[in-house]
């Protein structure tokens, strides 16, 4: 744990005193990287906000109409546990370098709590996508609806036919108990209890068991996200499934963000002590960088996806409507 300690391990301060008219450092102990860490907050709320109200819904006759082919909600989970994680991340880099040991901890565990969040809502998002948007699971079904009555049609009736019905609780409830869900979720919940555990018995140094302990625990849950990538890369139903631009833009996403596996001090360590070769940023704020474009490419990615679908949800919703409805009235 000692490499998510910027007072332990040398990590670059950037830009220089002097180079600029402000001195920077006089109020912000790493300059560059909270400004790097704050900028991938930003960006992160933005396409939350953005895929919220414009990429998680069609809209059929005036109303906004979701379902499971064009939802993007595990994307919101990801994008806006990303965006808290990085804020804190960006505040703990601009606090003095040396603060009190309490507030370290609850910056440090605070962000891995946000980080494990965040990997689960982009496991969930994938595994929807691999379900709903991938030639290797069946299509959705329409459900058996009761013989149309005609009616003239009040605003109320058209838009609870619109609504997908939900399925009773206790159905609900066993599918997500015997699904990948639920192992995602106890995976979640196992690293959170050992942060926790790290956190109220850990002393002034972490040891190394409880640094192995927290890799291992990290590496698990980080597994289901490359295997199901692999699965969706897999799929070569272009109709059915992405195409390859959307493949690349996945997979280059994926690759970009595995940077954000490793604490910025252990990438200072990995390059070697720089200086601001870039004036306002060293290398490992470059680095850094490419972790911001991954955020980017999964936007593009889920955009895409959004497009490829939207349509044919919207005809399938116009469809089921029909069985409800004569359209002769309209």
């Amino acid at each position: 744990m000692d490499h998510f300690n910027p007072n332990i391990v040398e990590l670059p301060s950037c830009p220089h005193r002097g180079s600029l008219s402000v001195d920077l450092q006089a109020y912000i102990s790493y300059p560059s990287v909270s400004f790097v860490y704050a900028l991938v907050g930003i960006c992160s709320l933005v396409f939350a906000l953005i895929t919220a109200f414009k990429y998680n819904f069609v809209e059929v006759y005036n109303v906004k109409v979701r379902k499971p082919s064009i939802s993007n909600a595990y994307w919101i989970v990801y994008y806006v546990a990303l965006f808290l994680r990085t804020i804190v991340d960006s505040v703990k880099f601009a606090l003095p370098r040396q603060i009190s040991y309490d507030v370290d901890m609850a910056l440090i565990i605070s962000s891995l709590c946000m980080n494990a969040i965040s990997i689960y809502g982009l496991t969930l998002a994938l595994n929807h996508q691999r379900l709903y948007r991938s030639s290797f699971a069946p299509r959705e079904q329409e459900k058996p609806r009761q013989t149309p009555i005609k009616t003239n049609a009040t605003t109320p009736t058209e838009k609870a036919a619109l609504v997908p019905r939900a399925e009773p609780t206790s159905s609900s409830f066993k599918d997500f108990f015997f699904s990948l869900e639920s192992l995602f979720t106890l995976m979640l919940l196992i690293v959170m209890t050992s942060l926790f555990f790290l956190f109220a018995f850990s002393t002034q140094k972490f040891s190394e068991a409880e640094w192995v302990t927290y890799l291992v625990l990290y590496a698990v849950q980080r597994l289901p996200v490359a295997a199901l990538m692999i699965v969706i890369l897999l799929n070569k139903n272009e109709a059915e499934g992405p195409g390859p631009l959307s493949k690349f833009f996945l997979i280059s996403a994926c690759l970009c963000t595995l940077v954000n596996d490793l604490p910025l001090t252990l990438w200072s360590e990995v390059i070697g002590p720089s200086s601001c070769v870039i004036f306002v940023g060293s290398y490992v704020d470059l680095v850094h960088l490419s972790f911001c474009v991954g955020i980017v490419l999964f936007f593009v990615f889920l955009r895409r996806e959004f497009k490829r679908n939207e349509e044919e949800c919207r005809w399938r919703i116009v469809s089921e409507r029909r069985e409800y409805f004569d359209f002769r009235d309209f």
